[in-house]
């Protein structure tokens, strides 16, 4: 029908069909036979919004309570009823009435998953069923037969009229008229909804009338189906497990998650062709396939009475080879980007392969300072590097499952201060230094000694002053031991930077910090003519912890004044920082669960002096930290 006619349903408990009737002629227009059958009894409920009709059935086993396409009763929505003994439904203003008969009252609804918002008792007795507009409540009573107007908000009754029927088992309300249904009588009277005066009736075929609906049509649809990206995983064995969901979203975008009856049927075509028809489960159907890899697949999914979605989806072609590439920064000397290009078995880029790629320095002067895993774009990925300049040859493996792909790379006379635009890869080493770093270092530490000052310690290696043959290809070569150390600095998560190149012998730094920044973590590199070795520490590790320092958080309150003891970042000095502080007290640096948080004053233990300090503090309140 077009928009903004005026349409009727009424439920024919007899032939347990729906009845569509228009307002302005009272002509039967067609029906249509709902999901769930309304026994004889007539204890159902029905309610249109313009767009889809709500509907309920007492004798419903799963007690539910469906939405439903108003053209052929087509499952769209459907969520727990908040009673087994609802009879009666009404919709107004985006919420959803039920009536209870069993209790006498009234329940708020939200209508896209059932949730209870209000809960309304007006008091008398209530059954049959329920209309709603402007802020008014209208609910039946079967015996003596008679209409309730009952205000909306606050439960109570307005008015009480004399059923014009002797069986008032439906309500509608559609502007100033007044729907009631008859189940004896098989017709639905029309009263005036200010008087409850009868204005006459529609009497065309309508059977045992056990509920009523009515109201304007409205355009649109209130619901759309929605093919999420599919979610691919390569397997070892080469093939792809492909899952595909679709799911119902109503206008915001908000899954029908309560919806487990909706009929679905999804069509494949492509490299798999089938049409099966799935129940929704939480508002989705996930269909899980296995395909070989570049496999074109065609996914249709559909609801009736609902526009279709559509996708097409060409399965992961996966990397089959990687090639990587060096790019100098100009304005950020020191660091190297490094792309690895993903190739799949036709040499095109392998966009749809999503794996992680994982970069590793495995000769060189060179630190790998941007992450150690990266997911690819486009196929492509990349991390950053670190040297310091010095005519090196670097060499960096990128990894994606088993493909492994080795790069080696040379900076020529780089220098700190001067920048390239680009760097060319090169395939093989380029000059005849060896590759055999030196040993890692060992039980770094970093502990916060007050004053912005952090102390960095470490155990030498053993190279540190040693002269010793190792074996370089066929033969043996002399190294004189180690060039010395460099301490790198991570701000905040940032990258690594160079703050200290320390000659061999030395095994303690201390560092100047900002005492507002971090949190800090160290790193210790151990270099030699040819190679830089860098420790491998397992982040949240005992190691990790140690070389890491929280600096206190220090507020300012209103008059400019320090604020310390703001352990939990609330902005205030209070019994919550208290009881955070009491944890650490007792600890020093030398335990590796030390937070350097609670050392008010720095001296690398948290004992009676910063005690003190948070006592001074205490009750105060911050307004910058």
């Amino acid at each position: 029908m077009d928009a903004q006619s005026g349409v009727l349903y009424s439920i024919d408990a007899n032939s347990a069909s729906i009845n569509r009737v228009s307002l302005d002629t009272g002509e039967l227009i067609d029906r249509f036979t709902p999901p769930i059958l309304c026994k004889p009894e007539g204890a159902c409920g029905l309610a249109y919004t313009g767009r889809s009709l709500f509907m309920s059935d007492s004798t419903d086993p799963e007690r539910v309570i469906y939405e439903l396409s108003p053209v052929d009763g087509t499952i769209w929505n459907s969520f727990p009823s908040p009673s087994p003994q609802v009879d009666g439904l009404a919709y107004t203003d985006g919420t959803l009435y039920a009536l209870d008969f069993a209790g006498d009252r009234i329940f708020a609804l939200d209508p896209l998953d059932g949730t209870v918002l209000a809960t309304l008792e007006p008091g008398v007795d209530i059954v049959g069923g329920m209309a709603a507009g402007d802020g008014v409540l209208y609910a039946s009573r079967i015996r003596p037969a008679a209409i309730f107007s009952v205000d909306a908000q606050s439960g109570e009754v307005l008015d009480e009229w004399a059923s014009p029927v002797l069986l008032p088992t439906g309500l509608s309300a559609v502007e100033d008229r007044l729907y009631v249904g008859d189940f004896t009588g098989g017709r639905v009277a029309v009263l005036d909804r200010d008087t409850g005066a009868l204005q006459g009736d529609f009497t065309s075929g309508l059977g045992d009338v056990a509920a009523v609906a009515a109201g304007r049509v409205e355009e649109g649809l209130p619901y759309a189906v929605r093919l999420d990206p599919p979610q691919e995983l390569l397997r070892e064995d080469g093939r792809v497990d492909v899952t595909v969901e679709a799911g119902m979203y109503d206008a915001a975008g908000r899954l029908l998650y309560e919806n487990n009856h909706t009929q679905m049927r999804i069509t494949l075509g492509g490299g798999l062709v089938d049409t099966t028809v799935y129940t929704t489960t939480g508002g989705k159907v996930s269909l899980e396939f296995s395909f070989e890899p570049g496999t074109a697949l065609n996914v249709r999914a559909e609801v009736d009475g609902l526009e279709p979605a559509e996708r097409a989806l060409r399965v992961v072609s996966p990397v089959s080879r990687t090639q990587a590439e060096f790019v100098w920064d100009e304005m950020r000397p020191g660091l190297i980007e490094v792309k690895a290009y993903l190739y799949d078995a036709g040499d095109v880029l392998a966009v749809d392969d999503t794996n992680t790629v994982s970069f590793a320095v495995l000769a060189g002067r060179a630190l790998l300072v941007g992450a150690p895993k990266a997911k690819p774009s486009e196929g492509t990925a990349s991390s950053w590097l670190y040297t310091d300049g010095i005519n090196t040859d670097i060499v960096v493996e990128t990894r994606v499952r088993s493909i492994v792909g080795v790069a080696a790379f040379n900076t020529g006379n780089m220098s700190r201060l001067e920048g390239r635009d680009g760097m060319a890869l090169t395939d093989d080493f380029v000059a005849g230094r060896d590759n055999l770093p030196p040993s890692a270092a060992v039980g770094l530490r970093a502990v916060h000694v007050g004053g912005g000052r952090v102390e960095v310690a470490w155990d030498k290696v053993p190279e540190d002053g040693a002269r010793y043959f190792v074996p370089f290809g066929e033969q043996m070569i002399v190294r004189n031991g180690i060039e010395g150390y460099r301490v790198m600095r991570s701000d905040a998560g940032g990258f690594y930077a160079e703050v200290a190149a320390l000659p061999a012998g030395t095994n303690r730094f201390v560092d100047a910090v900002d005492e507002r920044g971090g949190p800090y973590v160290y790193q210790i590199i151990v270099s030699d003519a040819d190679n830089w070795r860098l420790t491998d520490i397992v982040p949240a590790s005992g190691a990790d912890i140690a070389r890491t320092v929280v600096m206190v958080t220090v507020g300012i309150d209103a008059e400019g004044q320090e604020v310390r003891g703001l352990f939990d970042d609330d902005g205030d000095v209070d019994l919550d920082d208290f009881f955070l502080f009491s944890d650490e007290f007792g600890k020093d640096a030398s335990d590796t669960a030390f937070d350097g948080r609670f050392d008010l004053d720095g001296d690398g233990a948290v004992g009676l002096d910063d005690f003190f300090l948070f006592a001074d503090n205490f009750g105060k309140e911050a307004v910058e930290w």
